[in-house]
């Protein structure tokens, strides 16, 4: 499982760095990258993207899903190597999708069986969402009716 968030930058030739937590983590060194559409990149390891598109197979099979399915998951998405330093390329597709310049920074978020990069400022956005203004819970404590000294 993928957990914790880290920044990275993306180098000039638009390498990025794994975390080493997330490095341990894959199997092997190839792995997947596909365009969400939230406006993020995700990163798999082969056996959760082999299972995932196992689902969206079956699906389309039966008719749950459209035969458009299949042609639209394995086009967002590409094969990445990692090397020994945990480094891979995002290609220029993915990082304009993404919003992602060479020289920038980039969130990496563990999000169980995946690993979300987000462009800082759309990182922030999607925080923003996902926390609603709330003012943290404020505590009645001064009444002793629950018969502690």
């Amino acid at each position: 499982m993928f957990v914790g968030d880290f920044e990275r930058s993306v180098d000039a030739n638009g390498r990025l760095t794994l975390p080493s937590i997330f490095r341990d983590k894959l199997d092997d060194t190839a792995c997947y990258l596909t365009r969400d559409l939230r406006g993020c990149l995700l990163i798999t390891p082969r056996a959760d993207f082999d299972e995932q598109s196992r689902v969206i197979i079956d699906k389309v099979n039966r008719g749950e899903l459209p035969i458009t399915a299949k042609p639209a998951m394995g086009g967002m998405t590409m094969v990445i190597n990692v090397d020994r330093q945990g480094r891979f390329t995002i290609d220029e597709a993915n990082r304009k999708h993404a919003g992602i310049r060479n020289g920038s920074s980039v969130r990496m978020i563990g999000a169980l069986n995946t690993i979300e990069m987000w462009r800082e400022s759309r990182y922030t956005v999607i925080e923003g969402e996902k926390a609603p203004d709330q003012r943290a819970r404020q505590w009645d404590d001064s009444d002793d009716s629950d018969g502690e000294a």
